[in-house]
């Protein structure tokens, strides 16, 4: 199974996956191939009907951000076809920000009959509004990037923003049992940015220092 979240993550946490999305969701996911991921399971089972949350709409601009992140890192490992170690970095970092988005959008599918803390959601607004023009603007600057190293500070750009702290605030604000009880959630973020920085200390060793920020 692909994904953000794995086969191995539900059959570590069979109880709280069955509380939360039910029976048919937790069998398919035993029976399902390579290809499927668990949000697409989720979506197509349908175990409860859709709540309405408070401010999902501002859970849903959070996860075009990490998809905007992750357009942003395809097209950079698109304009290195001849740097395969640059390359294969940035295809690992687009499938990263993939399943960032997939988890975001779980926490969504996971709430139930839960309510999100509004108080923490609302605080998050200005600064959502302020990244989504900036990576906005990044996207229209990939086609400008000619040499790996500014590539690399790009990316240095996009991880220090507001972007990992806003999936924090979103993952620390979902109300389901799930999210709190799987620990991919709570340590993505972290394990991100540490195969940034060591990736860049070996692509870029002279980018170390401005890594210091990611750490």
């Amino acid at each position: 199974m692909l994904g953000a979240i794995r086969k191995r993550d539900i059959l570590a946490h069979p109880i709280v996956t069955v509380q939360c999305f039910g029976w048919k969701v937790f069998f398919r996911v035993l029976l399902a191939d390579r290809k499927a991921t668990f949000l697409s399971i989720v979506a197509g089972s349908r175990p409860f009907q859709d709540t309405s949350c408070e401010l999902p709409e501002l859970v849903s601009r959070c996860v075009e951000l990490e998809r905007s992140a992750m357009r942003i890192y395809r097209a950079l490992a698109d304009r290195f076809e001849d740097a395969p170690d640059v390359r294969s970095f940035f295809r690992s970092l687009a499938s990263q920000e993939e399943g960032h988005a997939e988890m975001l959008a779980l926490c969504h599918r996971s709430v139930g009959h839960g309510r999100w803390v509004e108080q923490q959601l609302s605080s998050m607004r200005g600064d959502v509004e302020r990244l989504q023009n900036e990576m906005l603007a990044t996207e229209r600057s990939v086609s400008s990037i000619s040499s790996a190293r500014d590539a690399l500070r790009l990316v240095i750009g996009v991880e220090s923003s507001e972007i990992n702290r806003l999936f924090k605030k979103v993952v620390a604000a979902c109300p389901s049992e799930f999210v709190r009880s799987v620990r991919r959630f709570w340590d993505a973020e972290q394990q991100h940015l540490e195969f940034i920085c060591a990736q860049i200390e070996t692509l870029a060793p002279d980018l170390v220092d401005e890594c210091a920020v990611l750490k």
